[in-house]
C-alpha cells in the first residue's frame, strides 16, 4: 500500500516523464520522416504536378539514350548532342507521365496482347518494319530476320555464345527493351489522339471545302508596300499602348528561369616569340628533311598533317607549294614559310604525266572462300561484258542502296578510300575494261569509266607545323583578364571600362539547360555558376579551351512566369509602329482611287510582281514567306479585279487575281474524310499534348545535378 501511495503521489511527474519521451519520440520520428521527405526532394531531377522522377531514373534513360544513340553509329557526343540528349529524355518523361495519367482517366490502357501484336503479330509496327536490320537485300521488311532477332535475345542459356556474342546479345536485349517501351508510349499517344479526332466528326460539307482548297490554287499579281519604306517618326506610340499590349499577350511571353549575363571571352593569339619558336623549330629539321631519302616517318612524326604517296595537280596544290615545284629541282627544299597561323616546309619528291581524276565504278566482294569467290567474280564480269550495266547490277546486288559509281577520284582520294594497291591499279585501268582487285581491304569488281586529259602532276612532302599560344603567352592573358576583373567589379565599369582595356563585353540571357554560353566549349560550368548567385555577383575567370577564358557578371535573375514588360517592350513597339504605319499606307493607298493595279502601282513608285498557284494550303508564298493574309484573300477574290489593301506581315499589299486554277483531281468522299480524320488526330494530339504540358506544373531541377 505504502508503495502505491508513493506511485501516486509522484503521478504528476511520472505523467510528464512519459509524456517527455512519447514527445521525443514522435518528434524524432518525425525528424527522421522529415529527413527522408527531403532526400527525396533533394533526388528529385523532376516534377509534374509533385509526382517525382529521381535522378537515378533520370540518368539510367539518358544512358540508355546514349548507348542507342551509340549502336546506330554516334559516338563522341558533343556538348551540344548532349544537352539535346537530356532535353529529349526529360521531355519524354513529362509525356509520359502526363499521357499515362489522361489514359487512367479515361480508362484505356496498353496490353500484353497488343504489344505482341506490334511486334509478331499480324499487324507489325511500322517503325519496326522500317528497321534496317529486318529487312531483305530488295529493302523489304523480313519478319523472318524478326523472329531470329527475338529467338535469340529471349534465350537464357548463352553458354554456347563466345564473350563478344553474349555482350552482343545483351546489348541488343536493352535496345529491344527501349523499342517497346517507344511503342507502348506512341500506341498510347495514338489512341488519346484517335479519341479526341472522334470527338468531332468530319462532315461532306468539310471535307469537300478541304478538296477544294487545297486542290485549286490561283496566280495574282500584287503590289507591296512595305512598312520600313515609312519612317518611324511619323508615327507616336505610347507606353501605356506598350503596356495595354503586353498584357493582352501576356501569356506568350511565358519563361523558364533564366539569367542574363554579361561577358568577356578572351581568344588568346600566339606572341611573336611563339612564332619565333615554331620557326626554329622548323629551321633544325631542316638539314635531316634534305638528307632523308624517305621522309614519310619524319612527317607522320613532326608534321600536323600525315604523309601522302600522291600525286597532285598544280590545282590541288596551296599556292606557294605550287610556285615551289614549277621552278624545284626533285630532291629540294623550301621554307619554312608562313601561311596564316602554320608554318610549312616543302621536299618535291617527283613528277608525272598522268590524268587528274577519273571516275570509278566499284563493289566490294563479300569474304567468300577463294573457290566460290572466284566463280562469283567470273560470273559478275560475264555479266557486265554480256552488257549488263554496272549500275543495274551494282542495284540488284545492294538491294537498290547503290549504284556503285564512286564519282571522280583524284590520286589522293583514291588512296585514301581503298588504298595504295586499289589506287595504283586504277589510274592504270583501260576506261570501261572490268577488273578484279584483291587489296588489303578486301576484294573488288572495278571500271574506270572516265578519265580527265593527262597534266603534269607532282609528289610533295609537306611538314606543317601550327604556332598555338605558349604557356608563357596564356598565363599572361589570364593574369590580365584577371586583374581587370578586380579592378572593375560592379556591372557598370564591368562593361564601360573593357574597350580601353582591350576586351569586348558582350551580352546572354541563359536558360538554366542550355549546355554553352554562346556556344563557347566547356562553359556549362558558368551557366549552374549563374544559378547560384545574385545579380552584380561576378564568375571567377575559367579557362575554356584552351586559349580562351571567359568571366562572367550576373545582370538580372529572371524568376519563372512570364518575361518582364521592360525585356519585351521593343519587340511589342514595333508590332504597334507596323500597325500604325499600316493605318497610314492603307489611307493612303485609298485616297488614290486606283483603277487598276498598275495605276496603283505607278502611283505608289512600287512594281507590279506576280506569284501562281497559291492556295489555303500554300505554307511559304514563293519571293514572299508566310503570309497567311494572302493565304486567306486571294483564293476567294474576284477575277481581274482590284483588291481592297490587304495588311500582312511584310506591308501592305494590292492584288490582283489573273488565272484560278480548278481542282483537278477527283473528290472521293470517303478518302478525304480518312484523311481529315488523320490530320486531325496528329493535330489535336499535338495541341492536346501542349495545353496538357502548359496547365501541368512541371518543376525542372536539372540544375542541381550537371
Amino acid at each position: 500500500m505504502a508503495t502505491l501511495e508513493k506511485i501516486r503521489s509522484k503521478a504528476g511527474l511520472l505523467v510528464g516523464v512519459v509524456g517527455v519521451a512519447l514527445f521525443a519520440f514522435i518528434i524524432g520520428d518525425g525528424l527522421r520522416s522529415g529527413s527522408t521527405f527531403f532526400q527525396q526532394t533533394k533526388e528529385a531531377v523532376l516534377t509534374v504536378d509533385g509526382q517525382t522522377v529521381k535522378i537515378d531514373e533520370y540518368m539510367r534513360r539518358v544512358t540508355e539514350m546514349t548507348d542507342i544513340y551509340a549502336m546506330n553509329g554516334g559516338s563522341n557526343l558533343t556538348d551540344a548532342q548532349q544537352s539535346q540528349l537530356r532535353n529529349d529524355v526529360f521531355e519524354t518523361l513529362v509525356r509520359e507521365i502526363l499521357i499515362e495519367r489522361e489514359a487512367e482517366k479515361v480508362g484505356f490502357s496498353f496490353t500484353s496482347q497488343e504489344m505482341f501484336d506490334m511486334v509478331q503479330g499480324e499487324n507489325i509496327s511500322p517503325m519496326i518494319q522500317q528497321m534496317p536490320m529486318f529487312q531483305n537485300q530488295a529493302g523489304q521488311f523480313d519478319k523472318a530476320a524478326l523472329m531470329r532477332f527475338l529467338q535469340i535475345i529471349e534465350t537464357n542459356d548463352l553458354s554456347t555464345y563466345s564473350d563478344q556474342d553474349r555482350a552482343q546479345i545483351e546489348s541488343s536485349k536493352k535496345y529491344w527493351l527501349f523499342i517497346e517501351s517507344t511503342l507502348k508510349q506512341q500506341r498510347l499517344e495514338e489512341k488519346y489522339g484517335t479519341l479526341l479526332a472522334k470527338a468531332i466528326v468530319v462532315n461532306p460539307i468539310d471535307a469537300k471545302a478541304e478538296f477544294e482548297d487545297n486542290q485549286g490554287s490561283v496566280d495574282f499579281d500584287y503590289v507591296l508596300k512595305n512598312y520600313a519604306s515609312v519612317a518611324d517618326s511619323t508615327v507616336n506610340v505610347t507606353t501605356a499602348e506598350i503596356e495595354k499590349l503586353y498584357q493582352k499577350r501576356k501569356k506568350q511571353f511565358k519563361q523558364d528561369p533564366a539569367v542574363e549575363l554579361k561577358y568577356i571571352a578572351l581568344t588568346v593569339a600566339p606572341s611573336e616569340e611563339d612564332f619565333a619558336d615554331v620557326e626554329k623549330s622548323m629551321e633544325k629539321l631542316k638539314e635531316e628533311f634534305v638528307s632523308s631519302e624517305d621522309v614519310s616517318d619524319l612527317v607522320n612524326e613532326v608534321s600536323d598533317t600525315q604523309f601522302s604517296n600522291s600525286y597532285a595537280s598544280t590545282s590541288l596544290l596551296s599556292p606557294d607549294a605550287t610556285k615551289f615545284v614549277e621552278g624545284a629541282q626533285v630532291g629540294e627544299v623550301q621554307g619554312p614559310i608562313l601561311v596564316g597561323n602554320s608554318y610549312h616546309m616543302y621536299k618535291y619528291l617527283g613528277k608525272m604525266i598522268a590524268p587528274d581524276s577519273i571516275r570509278v565504278n566499284e563493289l566490294t566482294m563479300p569474304m567468300f572462300a577463294e573457290a566460290e569467290l572466284k566463280h562469283l567474280t567470273d560470273s559478275l564480269v560475264n555479266l557486265l561484258k554480256g552488257g549488263k550495266t554496272f549500275a543495274d547490277l551494282a542495284m540488284e546486288l545492294t538491294g537498290g542502296r547503290s549504284n556503285g559509281d564512286l564519282g571522280w577520284l583524284t590520286d589522293q582520294a583514291a588512296l585514301t578510300r581503298l588504298g595504295e594497291e586499289f589506287r595504283n591499279s586504277i589510274f592504270d585501268a583501260k576506261v570501261n575494261d572490268i577488273y578484279v582487285l584483291k587489296t588489303i581491304t578486301g576484294t573488288h569488281l572495278v571500271q574506270v569509266t572516265e578519265k580527265t586529259k593527262p597534266v603534269d602532276k607532282y609528289k610533295v612532302a609537306d611538314i606543317a607545323m601550327s604556332v598555338e599560344p605558349s604557356n608563357k603567352t596564356t598565363s599572361e592573358a589570364f593574369t590580365r583578364l584577371n586583374q581587370y576583373v578586380l579592378k572593375n567589379k560592379t556591372l557598370e565599369s564591368f562593361e564601360s571600362e573593357a574597350p580601353a582595356a582591350g576586351f569586348v563585353c558582350q551580352r546572354s540571357t541563359v536558360g538554366q539547360n542550355e549546355p554553352l554560353l554562346a556556344g563557347i566549349p566547356s562553359t556549362r560550368p558558368i551557366i549552374r555558376w549563374a544559378f547560384e548567385n545574385e545579380k552584380g555577383e561576378i564568375s571567377d575567370v575559367t579557362e575554356c579551351d584552351g586559349y580562351r577564358y571567359v568571366v562572367a557578371m550576373v545582370e538580372n535573375n529572371l524568376k519563372k512566369g512570364y518575361r518582364p514588360l521592360a525585356s519585351v517592350a521593343d519587340v511589342l513597339k514595333r508590332e504597334l509602329i507596323d500597325d500604325k504605319k499600316a493605318e497610314k499606307i492603307i489611307a493612303d493607298i485609298q485616297s488614290k482611287n486606283c483603277n487598276s493595279l498598275e495605276q496603283c502601282g505607278e502611283m505608289l513608285n512600287l512594281p507590279v510582281q506576280s506569284v501562281k498557284f497559291v492556295n489555303f494550303g500554300t505554307r511559304r508564298i514563293s519571293g514572299l514567306g508566310l503570309e497567311p493574309a494572302l493565304n486567306v484573300a486571294a483564293p476567294v477574290a474576284e477575277l481581274n479585279q482590284l483588291s481592297k489593301p490587304i495588311k500582312g506581315k511584310a506591308g501592305i499589299y494590292v492584288l490582283k487575281v489573273t488565272e484560278k486554277h480548278p481542282a483537278t483531281g477527283e473528290f472521293n468522299l470517303e478518302q478525304q474524310t480518312q484523311t481529315l480524320e488523320t490530320q486531325n488526330a496528329y493535330r489535336y494530339m499535338y495541341q492536346a499534348m501542349q495545353s496538357l504540358r502548359d496547365k501541368a506544373d512541371v518543376e525542372d531541377y536539372r540544375i542541381r545535378f550537371y
